[in-house]
């Protein structure tokens, strides 16, 4: 598929790839936050298998975004160095996990992984509702 199919498809089938994102993201941290209570093998794989879906679905959405972002000549650009830098932040969330753990150890891992979904979750419904308020501006 070239990308202005993919665009096309993306438009007439999600309406605004935003909600999608948002989604994806609200039910990647429900399958975080259930993770630690998985009992059996089985429902760790499907919790494990879920988790990277829904992980890769908004990086999909953010390359799909930033393609058609630009003009058709500089696509190819774009989606490198949007790949270039996108595993910083998989490098750089090490960090301040690292340090809570070794800050308050493992058992508060299991309290911070939800609080940090509800925040990242609230942070997305806010950007929702400001660029809400601002296509309702540009429509007056």
């Amino acid at each position: 598929f070239s990308p202005s199919r993919l665009g096309y498809v993306s438009d007439a089938y999600h309406l605004s790839r935003a909600h999608i994102c948002e989604a994806a993201s609200i039910l990647a941290g429900i399958v975080f936050a259930a993770l630690p209570w998985a009992s059996s093998p089985l429902a760790f794989l499907l919790l494990c298998f879920l988790m990277g879906f829904f992980l890769y679905i908004p990086f999909s959405f953010s390359e799909l975004i930033a393609m058609e972002s630009v003009d058709a000549r500089l696509a190819g650009t774009v989606i490198s160095l949007n790949g270039l830098m996108s595993p910083f932040g998989s490098v750089f969330s090490g960090l301040p996990v690292d340090w809570v753990i070794r800050t308050f150890g493992w058992k508060c891992l299991s309290f911070l992984v939800p609080l940090c979904f509800c925040a990242f979750s609230l942070l997305l419904w806010t950007n929702h509702l400001v660029q809400r308020r601002l296509n309702e501006r540009k429509d007056l």
